[in-house]
């Protein structure tokens, strides 16, 4: 599955669970204690708070990019200049050609120029799945969905057919994050298995605290985030 494809696709906020995953989650999630910040604002003002809230050990994700570090106003050539040509190097990927960037924290991440072919200077996705990178309401990857939920409440869940996974509108985070997408993964082996898909299409619509959906832990493997350029 083209996961890149799927998100430009579509019109909202969505988490996908990817039947690959077979990643650990986090055992232990760390508890915010802010409050979930519902009212969209401008960019430059997340821009201004990101910067407050930064610390060595971690780093705000916004529309952005990622605050300090790696931006979409940025070139690639600026990048392999500000991190070092070494800590970007060029790898293939089931999206596209792409790079994987090693930040000044030792983290990695994912970056495709807009064209998904690593010709071009202009950066066009990002993709997240270290826990140090967060959204400003402590969203970040590694989270369990029963901590989602705890944190923003209960959503909406649907089963698509069409990209054999289930598609989450987070709906208190898409307004002020129309630029991002993510992808649930579960624990450890743990896949859907076709039992369980089958029963999530034959509900259609459900929420994110089903407990038939909640048994196989899924979790936030990652944030995907794109330019204004690609979702406009």
């Amino acid at each position: 599955m083209n996961l890149i494809k799927t998100f430009l696709c579509m019109s909202a906020l969505c988490l996908l669970v990817a039947c690959s995953g077979n990643q650990k989650s986090e055992n232990q999630v760390e508890e915010t204690t802010q409050n979930a910040d519902t009212t969209s604002g401008e960019q430059s003002s997340d821009e201004a708070e990101a910067k407050e809230s930064s610390t060595a050990t971690g780093f705000l994700l916004t529309c952005n990019g990622i605050v300090d570090m790696l931006t979409f106003d940025q070139s690639i050539s600026e990048v392999k200049s500000k991190l070092g040509a070494e800590n970007v190097q060029a790898i293939m990927h089931p999206d596209g050609d792409c790079f994987e960037v090693k930040l000044q924290n030792g983290e990695t991440v994912l970056m495709w120029d807009r064209n998904f072919d690593n010709a071009g200077e202009q950066i066009g996705a990002l993709s997240i799945s270290t826990s140090q990178i967060k959204l400003k309401e402590g969203v970040h990857a590694g989270m369990l969905v029963e901590d989602i939920n705890k944190l923003l409440g209960v959503f909406d869940c649907e089963y698509s057919e069409e990209v054999g996974s289930v598609g989450v509108p987070v709906g208190k985070l898409s307004a002020s994050y129309p630029c991002l997408g993510a992808v649930l993964a579960t624990e450890g082996d743990t896949h859907i298995s076709e039992h369980l898909a089958a029963s999530l299409k034959r509900k259609g619509k459900f929420r994110s605290d089903d407990a038939e959906f909640l048994r196989i832990k899924p979790f936030l493997f990652s944030l995907e985030l794109f330019s204004s350029e690609l979702i406009q």
